[in-house]
């Protein structure tokens, strides 16, 4: 389903994150370790009242009974049967964060011990080319089970989706056209699709590695 409704405030959404650092960090002086994660905790909370106490009293056929915390749920439903496989792409995702957050550690030893010592340890260069290539071959890995496994969520929403249809009543059929029922069908899918690709997957990606980039900065 979509909103209908334009927005042009993306870069105040973002600001409003961008402010809230700023003003726990420079103005009340609040230690990084703390304002920051607050900032992530205290963004989504502000996007998720812009939607379900605003953007659902919008009077649109399509926002009418249906907020984004409803609609996730539903589309969380469907990655059920796939809970396996999505536990097995979190750890992946984990390994992978590893690898990436260990890499820069080793890269900095072995800079340091060139800087004091004049000699390449050869071991820790091993190291670092070994977690950097270990790092591409699992986000390799990671990006093609990630298809996968959005793959066969959609493929579940496609069949019920045609369920759907087939149980409509026939007057239905007689008023609408097969083929649009087919595109207004196609264009659903391809809007939901990003929610499996991109908030079930790379946004716990990105949450990871903006967490334990903070920790390695501390």
């Amino acid at each position: 389903k979509s909103t209908r409704i334009v927005n042009f405030a993306q870069g105040e959404f973002l600001l409003i994150g961008a402010w809230t650092c700023w003003a726990l960090l420079g103005k009340f002086e609040v230690p990084f370790w703390l304002g920051f994660p607050l900032t992530l905790a205290f963004k989504p909370l502000i996007d998720f009242s812009a939607e379900n106490f605003d953007l659902v009293h919008v009077h649109h056929p399509f926002l009418l009974g249906e907020t984004g915390l409803r609609m996730a749920r539903r589309l969380l439903g469907l990655a059920a049967p796939e809970a396996r496989g999505v536990a097995w792409l979190y750890v992946l995702l984990l390994v992978l964060l590893g690898a990436d957050l260990a890499a820069p550690t080793v890269l900095g030893r072995v800079i340091d011990a060139l800087a004091s010592t004049k000699a390449l340890p050869w071991a820790g260069v091993a190291l670092f080319l070994g977690l950097a290539t270990g790092s591409n071959l699992l986000n390799a890995v990671q990006g093609v089970y990630r298809t996968r496994v959005s793959s066969a969520i959609l493929a579940r929403l496609r069949t019920r989706l045609l369920d759907r249809v087939q149980s409509l009543s026939f007057r239905y059929h007689d008023r609408v056209r097969a083929g649009e029922v087919i595109a207004r069908a196609t264009r659903d899918v391809e809007r939901v699709s990003p929610f499996f690709g991109e908030f079930l997957f790379a946004s716990v990606d990105l949450v990871l590695h903006l967490g334990g980039a903070a920790v390695m900065i501390l």
